[in-house]
């Protein structure tokens, strides 16, 4: 999660990394909760379908958020698996490292 004190414009919002869970067949959501209201509702604003128990999914999300007021808010990644257990990785076997980023863009 991440604190950031806006002047009042927009703020882009990205996540990178790997999915990966212990039971195949299952589907990860995935949300992002700004000052702890979720902005995609109950399943979240990505799903991503696991076909395969234990295999390294890549996953981006992009997301503007519009009409913050001026002042702190906070921001934190969600997620929920409907069975097993999901890990999200910041490095992927491949190397690539995660990225969690947050930024005032107007």
């Amino acid at each position: 999660s991440s604190t950031l004190v806006t002047s009042g414009g927009d703020v882009l919002i990205a996540c990178f990394c790997t999915l990966y869970a212990t039971v195949a067949t299952s589907n990860a959501d995935i949300d992002i909760v700004i000052d702890g209201v979720r902005q995609g509702g109950t399943n979240g604003m990505a799903r991503r379908q696991m076909d395969n128990a234990y295999y390294r999914y890549p996953l981006t999300v992009f997301y503007l958020a519009t009409g913050l007021s001026a002042g702190s808010h906070s921001f934190t990644l969600q997620w929920k698996i409907s069975s097993g257990v999901l890990y999200m990785e910041g490095a992927s076997a491949l190397g690539v490292g995660g990225q969690w980023i947050v930024r005032e863009v107007s």
